[in-house]
């Protein structure tokens, strides 16, 4: 599976497919100002060249089968809601997809993405389902180079360190692969390279971990943690900050 650099994991029940790579160190979500059954992004430049290829490959590297692919327009399979079936009748099958919607503009590409479960009972009869505005694919618009729409607002914090989840060595540790503003990891002390052991008294795992861990601050908590460095630990503060709205 391709490498993604998705902002955060925090995905919609109908998407729970986690992606390996290199994660900002922020789990925040994103409220865009459109719709809430849509993600939106805004391509320009080199970034808005062959979208519907890449928008497939991207589906495929996620393992969701594409349905169909156009110039404006990509469908893929994607998870179904299982919470559907909580409430759904017996013997029922579900079945997700995902709709990319491609919109040429004189100077931009806009991208609408939009997810739906569609439910089948035994006599054949179907029901669709449309999901709210989902982070995941929010994220992934914005992985694929796509910007933030106009009047995004963001939660949660945000400290500026992108990295993986490393497991080959003895203990395992976030990565630090780049440190980037607006977050306070450079001014904290964080290095490149530097494997963040644990946050808090809480150690690292996977990125669940880190989710349910730095989900506990807000901003302008300080947030212990302990790298290791050169095969030594250090203690480290870190300052969690928010990040200003898209104008």
């Amino acid at each position: 599976m391709r490498n993604y650099q998705i902002a955060a994991l925090v995905a919609a029940s109908f998407i729970s497919i986690p992606l390996a790579g290199a994660h900002p160190l922020s789990f925040e979500t994103v409220t865009p100002r459109l719709a809430s059954t849509a993600s939106e992004a805004i391509f320009r430049g080199p970034d808005a060249a062959d979208l519907p290829a890449r928008i497939a490959s991207m589906c495929m590297d996620l393992e969701w089968p594409v349905l169909e692919q156009s110039s404006n327009q990509v469908l893929c399979e994607g998870a179904a809601d299982t919470s559907l079936a909580m409430f759904g009748p017996r013997g029922a099958t579900y079945k997700g997809l995902v709709r990319f919607n491609i919109v040429p503009l004189a100077d931009r590409v806009r991208v609408q993405a939009t997810s739906q479960t569609t439910r089948s009972n035994v006599f054949g009869q179907q029901t669709s389902f449309s999901a709210s505005g989902s982070d995941f694919l929010q994220k992934v618009l914005v992985n694929l180079g796509g910007e933030y729409p106009s009047g995004t607002t963001f939660k949660g914090i945000d400290i500026g360190a992108r990295g993986y989840i490393d497991r080959s060595g003895k203990n395992p540790a976030f990565v630090i692969t780049e440190l980037s503003k607006p977050g306070t990891a450079p001014q904290s002390g964080l290095l490149l390279g530097d494997r963040i052991l644990k946050v808090g008294k809480g150690r690292v795992y996977d990125q669940d971990d880190l989710r349910h861990m730095f989900s506990r601050f807000k901003v302008g908590d300080t947030i212990p943690v302990e790298v290791e460095r050169a095969g030594q630990p250090i203690q480290l503060s870190l300052t969690a900050q928010g990040r200003d709205p898209v104008p």
